[in-house]
């Protein structure tokens, strides 16, 4: 069970870096060199802060990839990052995300379940549905295309230039909506 936590939260942490980085092969060496940190601290490391620790790690490797090739590194957005009130806003929407998954269709639904709820990763999802990469990429892109039209259809959100949520919204069809 542990050796499964392990592997699956390497993905995650694989998948946070890969969009970061330039390429595959440079995020698998990031995460490498992140893995080698905690090695070094494991005596160190309180395992029910390590997610937190480990991601921490990961932003300061991200940082140190681009400074080596000379490039200044971007700062890496976190959810910690935003004033309370837009983490409230952005948590408010967040629950309206899974009862509007009704609104789209049921092959669109189960890819942004399989992928964004579940957190499962587009190679096993083109595996799946026969797909090649590329393509279980697009369909992922296409099925968060639609969801954003069924919530922008539902409600109006105020969007900051990252386009995230601002502030509160409101719904726009009469008689309210499931949000």
């Amino acid at each position: 069970m542990l050796a499964a936590t392990a592997a699956d939260f390497r993905a995650r942490l694989l998948r946070f870096v890969r969009g970061h980085v330039p390429s595959d092969a440079d995020a698998d060496d990031v995460v490498q060199d992140v893995m080698l940190r905690l090695w070094q601290r494991r005596d160190d490391v309180d395992p029910a802060a390590a997610p937190a620790w480990l991601f921490q790690v990961a932003r300061t490797a991200i940082a140190d990839f681009h400074r080596a090739r000379g490039r200044a590194p971007q700062p890496i957005a976190d959810e910690f990052d935003a004033p309370e009130p837009e983490r409230a806003a952005r948590r408010r929407l967040a629950a309206c995300l899974v009862p509007m998954l009704d609104e789209i269709d049921a092959q669109d639904r189960d890819v942004l379940q399989r992928i964004d709820l579940d957190d499962g990763a587009q190679v096993d999802l083109a595996r799946d549905l026969g797909l090649s990469a590329s393509g279980a990429k697009s369909r992922v892109q296409r099925a968060r295309q639609r969801l954003l039209r069924a919530v922008t259809d539902c409600c109006r959100i105020e969007l900051d230039r990252r386009g995230l949520p601002l502030d509160d919204y409101e719904c726009r069809r009469k008689g309210g909506c499931d949000c």
